[in-house]
């Protein structure tokens, strides 16, 4: 019987360079992500909320892609490790990324409020 499917698609393995350079990669997009956060607005608002939204898109692209392989990996080996390993990396790491994202979202959703007070009047 066969008990696992390819994920090629994703990554060939956890040794695979895609997957090593992907996991390299959060590092730097969490710090990317925490530095923005602290400097809304400095672009002007369309340009900040745009930025924005490619940010968290392309941050969540890459890590659903890591956690998807990890996760599908681990489903059809539960004593899998280093999925596990791997998938608690992440969570730390997505964690480090809370307090940016909660000012991310708030900014946002203060321009929003501002434009329907402003469309109200």
């Amino acid at each position: 019987m066969y008990d696992k499917w390819s994920l090629e698609v994703l990554y060939s393995g956890f040794e695979d360079e895609k997957f090593l350079a992907d996991y390299a990669a959060v590092d730097g997009k969490i710090a990317a992500y925490q530095q923005f956060a602290e400097s809304l607005g400095s672009e002007g608002e369309r340009e900040t909320v745009k930025k924005a939204l490619l940010m968290d898109e392309e941050f969540e692209e890459l890590v659903g892609n890591l956690f998807s392989f990890c996760s599908l990996r681990q489903s059809v080996d539960t004593s899998d490790t280093e999925s596990v390993s791997y998938m608690g990396r992440l969570m730390q790491k997505m964690g480090d990324v809370t307090k940016a994202s909660t000012m991310i979202e708030k900014y946002i959703e203060k321009r929003e409020e501002a434009r329907k007070r402003d469309h109200n009047k």
